[in-house]
């Protein structure tokens, strides 16, 4: 009897035990329950598709070097995720373009990889797209592409420049 007294004891503390795991881990998550009817609205200002940023710009190449300066909205920091360029130099020139991204204090300088697309009239013609990540904001902030090269060119070119992204607020 002292036996099967203990067998239950066991088996009710395990049990009761059991229970109050259950009923502890059922009461840590809970889904919304929502109103087909009358929707809540919420505004994710954190979704690229919601805020998209884009600009471009022809500049033109003058001497050793160019720049395309592009325009932040006050208040709000521009997460730039594509960069291009395109553009014209003399024959014999190599190109190096750089995306500069500032967010306040912060300075970064990305590389452009750009590819010869052939020789047109004594230019070589050259373009470049790249995906990548950087932030820029307004003033004290800047992005800018700049292309420059250790020739001197005799022409003024005239490069294409392009970035793409969205914006958050600062």
């Amino acid at each position: 009897m002292k036996r099967t007294l203990k067998v239950i004891s066991s088996v009710a503390t395990i049990s009761v035990i059991a229970i109050i795991g259950v009923w502890m881990i059922s009461n840590r998550a809970a889904a919304q329950q929502k109103n087909p009817l009358a929707p809540l609205l919420v505004r994710n200002i954190d979704e690229p598709g919601f805020n998209p940023y884009q600009s471009s710009q022809n500049i033109l190449f003058t001497n050793f070097s160019g720049d395309a300066t592009f325009q932040i909205p006050a208040g709000r920091v521009a997460v730039i995720e594509q960069v291009s360029a395109s553009g014209a130099l003399q024959t014999g020139s190599v190109p190096q373009v750089f995306v500069r991204c500032r967010n306040e204090s912060v300075e970064v300088n990305h590389s452009l990889p750009l590819f010869s697309q052939g020789e047109v009239n004594g230019l070589t013609v050259w373009a470049g797209s790249q995906q990548f990540k950087c932030y820029a904001t307004a003033a004290p902030g800047t992005l800018n592409v700049h292309v420059q090269s250790g020739t001197f060119q005799t022409a003024q070119h005239t490069w294409a420049m392009a970035v793409s992204g969205y914006t958050v607020p600062q």
